[in-house]
């Protein structure tokens, strides 16, 4: 029905979706999101281990202004990038640092 545009997808109220390369960054993602969450950001992420590409997809079909992409190359700086969604730009935030963009 969606294909068919016959029906609308129904927008997210999700703010930030946390987004990680690959499975050896997992434990960080939920420290991330845990973090975002508690200081009531709406928060999601990907509980079935898509690709990248899979997970940018679906932030975009659900709308979604914000991606924190977390990689191991940006861990090792204790780094995430930042995506605006609407524009595609991209900054590297310091973890700490990442809470001052939502507040």
């Amino acid at each position: 029905m969606l294909e068919k545009k016959m029906i609308q997808p129904k927008k997210s109220n999700v703010k930030v979706f946390v987004v990680a390369v690959n499975d050896k960054v997992r434990k960080n993602v939920l420290k991330i999101i845990q973090q975002l969450r508690t200081e009531s950001i709406p928060t999601d992420f990907d509980i079935k281990s898509r690709n990248l590409s899979k997970q940018l997809e679906y932030i975009n079909s659900q709308k979604i202004p914000y991606a924190v992409i977390v990689g191991e190359k940006e861990l090792k700086k204790n780094s995430v990038k930042l995506r605006n969604m609407n524009t595609g730009k991209e900054k590297l935030l310091k973890i700490k640092d990442l809470l001052k963009s939502f507040t």
